[in-house]
């Protein structure tokens, strides 16, 4: 999507710069483009993107299927379990990702930080259980089991930045990096929290499932 939106930025330019040029009577290599408006280098002949399409509108069409790019990261979970319980609170959360260039940093910290939550449910708490039938046991989100505002941890965030080759603008994917490396940075320290027991700690990790874990090893 970005790779289509940048190349039909582009041409949309392109086809701007050769109406300023005709409007202006200049070749094209001479105009410069800046604050909305080209202008004749040298010059102060100049004309408004916006007086362009009176002309007609400014169109492009772009197709791209770049090659794959695949981001990474290094994601660490502070977990603490209770002996008495099996119950699992993650304490800290550390998440550094390479998204290639960042164009919009909020944006992305946003996505990052909702991946990771998700991440959260799918190692903690998110399952689907069905009857003998094949119908599903929860009806609606008041039964499913999700994250909450109280079981986000402390989330540290942090970046590298490795441009991708094969795009103009050198991103990468980052919607999902925090659901991917978040689940098994948490399960894994909570196997260390065990001293290594991970017997039947399929996700989610439930309290259930670590207490027993806790009471077959008495740990």
């Amino acid at each position: 999507g970005g790779t289509s939106l940048h190349q039909a930025s582009v041409d949309v330019l392109d086809e701007a710069r050769r109406r300023a040029g005709d409007r202006l009577e200049v070749a094209y290599e001479d105009l410069t483009y800046g604050d909305g408006r080209f202008t004749v280098a040298g010059t102060d002949q100049r004309v408004d993107l916006a007086a362009l399409v009176t002309d007609g509108p400014l169109r492009a069409s772009v197709e791209a299927a770049p090659p794959q790019a695949f981001p990474f990261g290094s994601y660490v979970a502070i977990v603490e379990v209770d002996r008495a319980t099996g119950v699992i609170e993650v304490i800290k959360l550390v998440a550094v990702d390479d998204c290639g260039v960042v164009v919009n940093p909020k944006i992305v910290e946003g996505q990052v930080l909702g991946s990771i939550v998700q991440g959260l449910g799918q190692a903690l708490y998110e399952k689907l259980d069905y009857d003998e039938s094949g119908q599903p046991l929860f009806s609606s989100l008041m039964d499913y089991s999700l994250p909450t505002a109280s079981e986000v941890p402390d989330i540290v965030i942090g970046e590298i930045v490795t441009p991708n080759p094969n795009v103009a603008l050198g991103t990468k994917g980052a919607g999902e990096c925090g659901c991917i490396g978040a689940p098994p940075a948490v399960v894994n320290a909570i196997v260390d929290a065990l001293g290594g027991h991970d017997d039947d700690l399929d996700m989610p990790v439930t309290p259930e499932k670590v207490w027993r874990v806790i009471t077959e090893n008495q740990l």
